[in-house]
């Protein structure tokens, strides 16, 4: 299922699970009242009705499911950048050599999710290096001595901020694997199987009317297993949760900052080896 999420547009995978019930049940249809016209039958029709209205709860509350996680791993991923942002906020309150420290590992973690991550994720992986990026931030986070109460004051709350970083990465990392059972997504094929071919074998006399109800029905049905498909990856295909504030605007954030504190230490120290020469006032005769 990754890989026709990934491989093909959604449009696809709806068509393509059309074509296949219908033709499933197009050919139930015309095979049954050309060799088995017994099997044809309109006592069964309440039964098939409830067994249909069963499916319909199923594949309903399933969705509804499914839409709350892909909802809750967009929020995660919100959250994990606006972690970052507030972090990076924090970071300018520092001394100039303690924010390069912290922002060499910030920019490294989100180069690991940009490159690496992101794209793997798309195929249920992830980047166990990225973790190592976030220890490095702890590290160097011992290494610095706030003074001042505003340097104390944003110390703690990147403390804080990093602690969140690595609980909403973790949720992120879970929210890589369907929480749609392997059972359940057969029975829903199997169900909608069963639901075109128990439409194809109904008796009716207007064939032409047949035939489009099994249209329609073969429509709505992979139009709902296409939507729960899309939604059981949350990271996968092109309806993948949006991730442009993590790894798009962030890095250009990091970047600019370092850039910006870079420019400020090459002056300080082109100022220290050329020492700006003081004009000797000529004394009064």
């Amino acid at each position: 299922m990754l890989y026709l999420l990934n491989m093909y547009p959604s449009w696809m995978l709806l068509l393509f699970i059309m074509t296949g019930l219908s033709s499933i049940s197009l050919a139930s249809f015309f095979v049954v009242r050309r060799f088995f016209p017994k099997f044809l039958t309109t006592e069964m029709s309440p039964a098939f009705g409830v067994m249909g209205t069963s499916y319909g709860f199923l594949l309903g509350f399933s969705i509804a499911i499914l839409w709350q996680n892909y909802t809750a791993a967009t929020n995660v991923t919100a959250a994990e950048a606006a972690n970052f942002s507030l972090i990076i906020n924090d970071v300018q309150l520092l001394k100039p050599d303690d924010q390069l420290k912290l922002i060499k590992g910030l920019k490294d973690y989100i180069t690991i999710v940009k490159n690496e991550e992101w794209e793997a994720m798309k195929w249920g992986e992830s980047a166990p290096m990225a973790w190592k990026s976030i220890h490095d931030v702890t590290d160097s986070m011992r290494s610095i001595q706030p003074e001042s109460p505003l340097e104390k004051l944003a110390y703690d709350s990147i403390y804080k901020e990093i602690g969140n970083v690595v609980e909403n990465r973790s949720k992120r990392i879970q929210a890589i694997e369907t929480i749609l059972p392997f059972g359940v997504k057969v029975l829903l094929i199997i169900g909608a199987i069963f639901i075109v071919y128990s439409i194809s074998v109904n008796d009716t006399k207007n064939k032409i009317n047949h035939i489009m109800s099994i249209l329609m029905v073969s429509f709505l049905l992979a139009f709902n297993l296409t939507l729960a498909f899309v939604l059981a990856y949350p990271f996968a295909g092109e309806n993948r949760v949006p991730g442009k504030g993590l790894i798009d605007v962030i890095p250009v954030r990091l970047k600019l900052i370092e850039k910006v504190l870079k420019e400020k230490q090459q002056a300080q120290e082109e100022v220290k080896k050329n020492p700006p020469v003081e004009s000797k006032s000529s004394s009064p005769h």
